[in-house]
């Protein structure tokens, strides 16, 4: 189980034993970024070793990749003067760091969560301009806004469910809920 937050990530090793998994006195990870440090480097690197990077979310990509991204709160707050540290991919060796206008195409640098879609594109949520469809081996890139397939530019949540053929996207906004089962 991948996971980010505030200062640190990394991947949990499952344990089906309840007093195992929260007993396991930091060796509950495979995979750790950031806690300890060191030897454990942090996905993002704040200006100062303990300030908030927020992170916002974590997806893993079909050829293994594990993507970070670092936004702010929902109150507004994040990291350092209210910092984002961008988007960031893990190989299993190293990470490569891009920044989400720039390279990505996002409106912005701050971004509210992440998914993996089954056939390996990225679909990043805005706090406030709604979602890029970005295909990291092409570099190709899509935007979905509020009235083509949204009711808001005000992304709150998204949730990939592959349960159903072809998976389905729902998207939470502030103008209420979508579920998008064919991408642009």
């Amino acid at each position: 189980l991948w996971h980010a937050g505030r200062w640190t990530a990394g991947k949990i090793k499952w344990t089906k034993d309840g007093v195992d998994w929260f007993m396991r006195g930091g060796r509950a990870y495979s995979v750790a970024f950031g806690d300890p440090y060191p030897p454990n480097p942090p996905v993002f690197h704040p200006p100062q070793e303990g300030d908030a990077v927020n992170m916002s979310a974590v997806a893993v990509t079909p050829d293994g990749k594990a993507w970070f991204t670092s936004g702010r709160l929902y109150t507004g707050e994040s990291g350092v003067d209210g910092q984002v540290y961008g988007v960031a991919s893990w190989d299993g060796r190293a990470f490569t760091y891009y920044d989400p206008v720039g390279d990505i195409g996002l409106p912005q640098r701050d971004v509210r969560d992440l998914v993996a879609w089954p056939d390996g594109r990225l679909i990043f949520a805005s706090p406030s301009a709604g979602l890029v469809i970005w295909n990291p081996a092409t570099g190709e890139r899509k935007s979905i806004r509020a009235g083509a397939g949204i009711p808001s530019d005000q992304i709150r949540r998204l949730e990939v469910d592959t349960m159903v053929n072809p998976p389905a996207l729902h998207v939470a906004t502030a103008g209420g809920a979508a579920v998008i089962r064919v991408l642009p």
